[in-house]
This record gives C-alpha cells, structure tokens and sequence, in this order.
C-alpha cells in the first residue's frame, strides 16, 4: 500500500469534498490556516511538526502542508469535556 502522504497533488480539485455551506474544503491546510484552526502561532504549529505531533508535506522551501484529518485529530486529542 502507498502513503498517502507521499502522493501528489493532483490539479483540478481532485483531492477536494464539499464542506458545510458550499464551502470546498482540501485534504491539506496550509502553514497559516492549520494556525488559525488550532489557535495557536506559526512557530509553534512548526515546533509541533518538529516534535512529531504533526506531520508536514514539504512543497518547496516556503510552502508546507499540513494534512486536515490530522490537525483536526491533535484538536480532539486535546480537548477536554466538562
């Protein structure tokens, strides 16, 4: 079986679904939108990805990925119910 992390992005939306509201949502999120979903900084979304907490696709230098299902997984770890 091939890892999914090591695929390529396919151009024309072929690794997209439809979200609420008519929003078209990706697989992965970039540096800046896996900050805001988890509220935290860049640096220490990075400093989670080094720790291993996270795991990145390295486009190029400048541009990292992030993939969606674990972001909103580290979310749910780490979320306490009162």
């Amino acid at each position: 079986m091939i890892d999914e992390s090591t695929q390529p992005i396919e151009a024309g939306g072929t690794n997209r679904r439809k979200a609420k509201r008519g929003f078209v949502m990706s697989r992965y999120m970039s540096t800046r939108e896996a900050a805001e979903y988890l509220r935290i900084s860049t640096r220490t979304l990075q400093r989670y990805a080094r720790e291993g907490r996270l795991s990145r696709i390295r486009l190029s230098k400048q541009k990292i990925l992030y993939i969606r299902a674990e972001v909103e997984e580290l979310v749910e770890r780490n979320t306490y119910r009162i």
